[in-house]
C-alpha cells in the first residue's frame, strides 16, 4: 500500500469513525459563530470609539495646557512674542483640530455602533434559542444514557424491580387520605389519578435529588457528556451589558424620526 493510499484509508476510516453532528448541534454551532462573528465587529468598533474619544480628550487637554502656556510666557517676556510663544500658540490651534476631528470621527461611528448593537442582539436571540433547544436534548439524551445503564449493574437492576413496588405504595398513600377515598364526579376522580402520578413522581425526584447531595466530591464520577461542555452559554460581553439603545430597527428609526423632529422645532 502506497503512503498516499494509506493516508487516504486512514482518512475515510477517522470520517466513518466520527460520529455525525446532529441538526440542533449543528444550528447551535452555527448560530454561536455568527453571534461571536457580530460581537466581535461590535467590539472592534467600541473600541475605535474609545480611541478616537480618548484622543480627543488628550487633544483638547494639551490645547488647555498650552494655551495656558503662551499665555504666560508671553507675560514673562514681557509681551515680546518670542519663536517658542509662536510655537507653542500654533499648538494650540492644531490641538483643537485635531480633537475636533477625532470627536467628529467617534461621532460618525455612533450610527454605525447602534447597528451593530442590534445586531448582536438579533445573533444573541437566536444563539441563545438554539443553546436551549440544543441544551435540553442533549441532557434527555443524557439522562436516557444514564439510567438506561442501570440495567449493567445488579443494584441498577434491583432498583428498578422496587419501582412497582414504590408506586404500590405512594398509590396507597393518596388513597388513604380522606378526601380521596370518597366515589366523586368524574373531575374529583381524575384529579385523584393525577395526585397518583404526580405523588410518585416526587418520590422518585426527592429521592435522587437527596442522593446528589451525598456524592463524594473526593470519588470518581463519570465526566458530563462533551456536549453539555460545548452547550455551556457565551458570558455577555461588559459592552453589551452597558448598552441601553434601541433592540431592533424598529425601535432605532423610532429614535431617529423622533431626533428628527426635535431638530425641526
Amino acid at each position: 500500500m502506497t503512503a498516499a493510499n494509506a493516508q487516504t484509508t486512514t482518512k475515510a476510516t477517522t470520517q466513518e469513525g466520527a460520529a455525525p453532528m446532529t441538526s440542533h448541534m449543528t444550528r447551535h454551532e452555527q448560530t454561536r459563530n455568527e453571534y461571536l462573528s457580530q460581537r466581535e465587529m461590535l467590539t472592534d468598533l467600541q473600541q475605535r470609539v474609545e480611541r478616537f474619544s480618548k484622543g480627543a480628550a488628550a487633544a483638547w487637554e494639551e490645547a488647555d495646557s498650552n494655551d495656558r502656556r503662551w499665555r504666560d510666557l508671553l507675560r514673562e517676556s514681557n509681551g515680546e512674542l518670542i519663536k517658542e510663544i509662536r510655537q507653542i500658540k500654533r499648538s494650540v490651534s492644531e490641538s483643537r483640530e485635531t480633537a475636533e476631528e477625532l470627536e467628529s470621527m467617534a461621532g460618525e461611528l455612533q450610527a454605525p455602533l447602534i447597528e451593530q448593537h442590534i445586531a448582536v442582539i438579533d445573533a444573541r436571540r437566536q444563539y441563545e434559542g438554539a443553546q436551549q433547544q440544543a441544551w435540553g436534548l442533549e441532557v434527555e439524551q443524557a439522562f436516557e444514557k444514564a439510567t438506561a445503564a442501570l440495567l449493567d449493574l445488579p443494584e441498577g437492576r434491583h432498583l428498578l424491580s422496587l419501582l412497582p413496588e414504590v408506586k404500590r405504595k405512594t398509590d396507597h398513600d393518596v388513597m388513604s387520605e380522606p378526601n380521596n377515598q370518597e366515589h366523586g364526579p368524574a373531575d374529583h376522580r381524575a384529579r385523584v389519578e393525577q395526585e397518583l402520578a404526580k405523588r410518585f413522581q416526587q418520590k422518585l425526584a426527592e429521592r435522587l435529588m437527596g442522593l446528589t447531595r451525598r456524592i463524594d466530591p473526593e470519588q470518581e464520577t463519570p465526566a458530563a457528556p462533551e456536549s453539555l461542555t460545548v452547550l455551556r452559554v457565551v458570558p455577555l460581553l461588559a459592552c453589551e451589558q452597558q448598552y441601553n439603545g434601541p433592540k431592533n430597527s424598529i425601535q432605532q428609526r423610532a429614535r431617529e424620526l423622533e431626533s428628527q423632529r426635535q431638530q425641526t422645532h
